[in-house]
């Protein structure tokens, strides 16, 4: 597994399946894989994951404009083909009204 925490992002270990598992019966089984990284080093992965999060958090929000910006367009285009039916039924009529009025 990878550790994510502040005090040790991105270093490995070895623990039990049952690591995760809350409750009496949990495993405690635990030991680091990777040697400990300097300070420098965890604060610039902890700095780039935090950046990372965020990214993917704009990307959620952009994800929620196109969605809002494609459903006016769905919207927009069934009001443009009404309209375009509407314009031919007028286009009609009128032609209509026009050869009765020559009889």
């Amino acid at each position: 597994m990878t550790s994510w925490t502040d005090a040790n992002p991105g270093r490995r270990f070895y623990g039990c399946g049952m690591y995760k598992i809350q409750g009496s019966k949990r495993c405690n089984h635990f030991v680091w894989y990777d040697e400990e990284m300097g300070a420098r080093v965890k604060d610039m992965i902890s700095t780039l994951n935090q950046r990372l999060i965020s990214a993917k958090v704009t990307i959620e929000e952009g994800k929620k404009v196109e969605d809002e910006l494609n459903k006016q367009i769905k919207d927009l285009k069934m009001k443009i083909k009404n309209l375009k039916i509407l314009i031919v039924i007028i286009l009609v009529c009128s032609v209509g009204s026009i050869s009765i009025r020559l009889l």
